[in-house]
């Protein structure tokens, strides 16, 4: 992506990003002047964490990073109120937040081929308060019932 002003300019109307089977190992910053930006695709490279500046982007509603070197997903994704598909698959995630559970219109989800650990194991690593807790077992159970996840404590699907 370009980094002049000008050039950045044109782009601010980009709305479908496909950076797939680049080798990228990060995401380029340029991304952040892509102010409509609603889907993001950057499967098959080889990016460990996705920028903070993604959570900031509030039209996105898709994002594939399924096949990538991912080791973390931060809470901050559960923050994008358009997200309605997010594509984990092949990474090296062990856990994800727990307030993805509470992601209302998430509705195409994977996670597959990760080293994830099971979600009581994740949330008794995490501060929550009862009431959180709850609201998030409860939601983790509908999410695995709609997404026919099975968890295991070897951290394999």
């Amino acid at each position: 992506l370009p980094n002049a002003n000008g050039l950045c300019r044109v782009w601010t109307a980009v709305r479908r990003l496909c950076l797939s089977h680049n080798s990228l190992l990060a995401l380029p910053r340029a991304v952040q002047h892509l102010k409509l930006l609603a889907v993001l695709e950057l499967d098959h490279n080889r990016i460990s964490a996705l920028p903070s500046v993604l959570w900031g982007m509030k039209r996105l509603s898709e994002i594939d990073v399924q096949h990538n070197r991912l080791e973390w997903l931060s809470p901050a994704v559960s923050s994008l109120p358009k997200l309605s598909s997010l594509l984990l698959s092949h990474n090296l995630l062990r856990s994800l937040p727990c307030s993805l559970a509470l992601s209302s219109r998430l509705d195409k989800f994977a996670a597959s081929e990760n080293r994830l650990i099971s979600p009581l194991a994740q949330l008794a690593s995490e501060p929550c308060d009862l009431g959180r807790l709850l609201a998030v077992l409860s939601a983790a159970e509908q999410f695995q019932t709609q997404y026919s996840w099975r968890w295991t404590e070897e951290g394999t699907e």
